[in-house]
C-alpha cells in the first residue's frame, strides 16, 4: 500500500519516507546530508535508521486509521447525522492527529538524544537556519 505522506521532520524540512524505503532511509539525500553535516558515526546512523523505520510503521498504522475515518465520514447517512455523530468522528480525527504529532515529536526527541553535545549544538544551529529560511521561529 502506497502511503502518501509518511514524513519525518528534521531541520524544519519534511523528508518523505515510504514504508518500502524506510530501511534505506539514510540514503535519502536530505537525511544523508544531515548525517554528514552532523558527522554521525556508523552506530548513530544505524540508530537513526531504526528510529525512521519505527516511525514509518507507526505513521502507516495512523494513515490506515485516517483512511477508515474518511470512509466512515463519506458513508455517514446525512439524514442520520447528529451532533453526537459529529463529535464522535471529530474525537477520532483528533486522536489520530494527536498520536501522529506525538510520534513525530517522540522521533525528534530520540534523534536529538542520540547526538553528542557538539552534534546537538550543530543540529540546533542547522535547525535555526532552516527555520529562518522558512520564516518559522521557535525556542530551541
Amino acid at each position: 500500500m502506497l502511503i502518501r505522506s509518511i514524513s519525518i521532520l528534521f531541520l524544519s524540512t519534511w523528508v518523505l519516507v515510504m514504508p518500502t524505503q524506510a530501511a534505506e532511509a539514510l540514503s535519502s539525500a536530505s537525511i544523508a546530508a544531515l548525517a554528514d553535516k552532523l558527522e554521525l558515526t556508523s552506530q548513530q546512523r544505524e540508530q537513526v535508521n531504526k528510529l525512521i523505520v519505527r516511525y514509518a510503521a507507526k505513521a502507516a498504522e495512523l494513515q490506515k486509521e485516517s483512511v477508515a475515518l474518511r470512509q466512515d465520514m463519506q458513508l455517514q447517512p446525512l439524514p442520520e447525522m447528529t451532533r453526537s455523530t459529529i463529535a464522535a468522528m471529530s474525537q477520532r480525527a483528533g486522536s489520530v492527529a494527536a498520536r501522529h504529532t506525538g510520534s513525530i515529536l517522540q522521533t525528534q526527541m530520540e534523534f536529538y538524544g542520540l547526538l553528542t553535545p557538539s552534534q546537538q549544538a550543530e543540529y540546533r544551529r542547522l535547525r535555526k537556519a532552516g527555520q529562518e529560511k522558512t520564516g518559522v521561529s521557535a525556542a530551541q
